[in-house]
């Protein structure tokens, strides 16, 4: 994914442009096999809040479902996310139903009269070993 932005104003503009992905990675209730990984391999929970303040990369996936999802960063964006969850009301009152994740891209953007920049983000999935839980009883 690519977004150019060209500059027809008459006189230099800065903003933060920011691109959202939404995931759904079966990670809701702390599923341990769902993830956002970053550099140095830390795991952080997919329904849970994270961010880096400058990433040229991302990791996510799900080692049970068997899927590894590789995001290239370019030029560095500061990178947020947080689960989606919408609220319902049902007989034990209101309830948090998780939907997913939103991945946040964002960068500070300053452009002369004329002048374009170019942001990309590219997604490459593979296939892994799919992980299973066995029991340890005795």
């Amino acid at each position: 994914m690519a977004t150019t932005v060209i500059s027809g104003a008459e006189r230099e503009i800065a903003f933060e442009l920011a691109v959202e992905w939404n995931v759904n990675l079966l990670g809701g209730g702390h599923n341990p096999a769902a993830f956002y990984e970053v550099a140095g391999g830390e795991r952080m929970c997919h329904d849970a809040p994270g961010g880096l303040s400058s990433a040229t990369a991302i990791t996510f996936g799900n080692d049970f479902e068997g899927i590894r999802i590789e995001a290239a960063i370019e030029p560095a964006a500061r990178l947020t996310w947080y689960p989606v969850e919408t609220v319902s009301n049902s007989e034990s009152g209101f309830e948090r139903s998780y939907q997913g994740s939103c991945l946040l891209f964002r960068w500070p953007v300053s452009l002369a009269p004329g002048e374009r920049r170019t942001f990309t983000v590219g997604f490459a999935a593979a296939p892994v070993a799919r992980s299973v839980c066995r029991g340890g009883g005795s």
